[in-house]
């Protein structure tokens, strides 16, 4: 009668258990300054919607331990897009970061669903950024094609010119 009830207890617990899978388990970010880079996570969740929230290491040095993980990204000079929730529909998420300044960092994107009975669901992804002291090559070209040398002859019309 206890193996029967234990089996039972056993396959409720297998219908109740929510389910998370996800690829890649790490993302490598290497980009100019101020160029903004996009990655694609995907994931399969069961159960209910998931939130997620990233963390970053002080320095590029720290361990990969996500309990060390406790600045911002806006205080390394990042800024990071992505959907703060995702709902059982969803099956990818994209994520950006853009650097303003050159440096190495680590952080985490953490997915978690809300707590049910005495299970907690979460996974995380890696970060591994790392911005170079170059500008954006875009934006430079959009530079020198905005200066002229002083022997091109301007044939656009100024501002204060009128038609005559």
């Amino acid at each position: 009668m206890k193996r029967l009830f234990l089996f039972l207890l056993f396959i409720l617990f297998l219908f109740n258990v929510s389910a998370l899978e996800f690829s890649p388990s790490s993302l490598d970010f290497v980009m100019n300054k101020d160029q903004q880079l996009c990655k694609t996570i995907f994931f399969n969740i069961d159960g209910q919607e998931a939130s997620i929230q990233d963390y970053w290491a002080d320095s590029s040095s720290e361990d990969w331990t996500i309990s060390k993980f406790k600045t911002t990204a806006s205080e390394l000079s990042l800024q990071i897009f992505y959907p703060t929730k995702v709902s059982l529909a969803q099956s990818q998420v994209q994520v950006c970061i853009k650097g303003t300044k050159s440096s190495k960092n680590k952080g985490a994107l953490i997915f978690k669903q809300e707590k049910e009975g005495n299970s907690l669901v979460q996974f995380v992804v890696w970060l591994n950024v790392s911005v170079q002291g170059i500008e954006n090559p875009q934006k430079d070209e959009n530079k020198s094609k905005n200066k002229r040398s002083p022997d091109e002859e301007d044939s656009s019309p100024s501002p204060s010119s009128s038609p005559s």
